[in-house]
């Protein structure tokens, strides 16, 4: 599966993404407060904004976005977490790889546990309205071109993120089904 926000941006240091699962509500709300909020003040600036609008704009629109996006990591953290069990953090690793990608463990306790975090995965994807994960990106692609075209073509750049979206949500749902299907355990069938 394609690696998360938090591993493209701090790497698969596993310090770090202990960390970050581990945090109290109000630094993951900064952290994606922040994140949000930067990006849309350099849309706000990038419009002509003065220096003052642009960051009022900012703080407010990171505050709106960071405190809804600290209750639901922290719902989808305890989700992960009563998928995971009670593994030990050697064969919790182990377990996170074969529910995204390579061999199948022979571990039973490690391969029933990757089933279970990939069926939380898919059943993450099917809880997700379809308009929100394909229409929303898709109506901001297309934004994004018509910038392009009627402004400046280096507003393809925005692009980025929206066909990223795309992309990973039209593969997500097949992969995610392939690897429980692998992960199965062979005297369930």
């Amino acid at each position: 599966m394609p690696r998360t926000i938090c591993q493209v941006a701090f790497g698969d240091d596993e310090r770090m993404r202990g960390y970050i699962s581990g945090a109290p509500k109000w630094v993951v709300a900064v952290i994606a407060g922040a994140f949000f909020g930067t990006g849309m003040g350099i849309f706000v600036k990038r419009d002509g904004s003065s220096w003052t609008e642009t960051i009022i704009s900012a703080l407010v629109l990171g505050v709106v976005f960071g405190i809804p996006a600290a209750f639901w990591f922290d719902r989808e953290r305890r989700q992960m977490r009563a998928a995971e069990g009670d593994l030990p953090t050697d064969k919790l690793k182990s377990a996170h790889h074969a529910a995204d990608r390579g061999p199948i463990p022979e571990d039973p306790e490690v391969r029933a546990a990757a089933r279970r975090i990939a069926t939380h995965q898919l059943q993450q994807l099917q809880r997700t309205p379809r308009l929100v994960a394909i229409g929303l990106p898709a109506a901001l692609l297309i934004v994004v071109v018509i910038g392009s075209v009627t402004e400046s073509p280096w507003n393809l750049i925005f692009a980025v993120a929206p066909v990223y979206a795309l992309i990973g949500q039209l593969s997500l749902s097949r992969r995610a089904r392939r690897r429980i299907e692998l992960l199965s355990d062979p005297t369930e069938h």
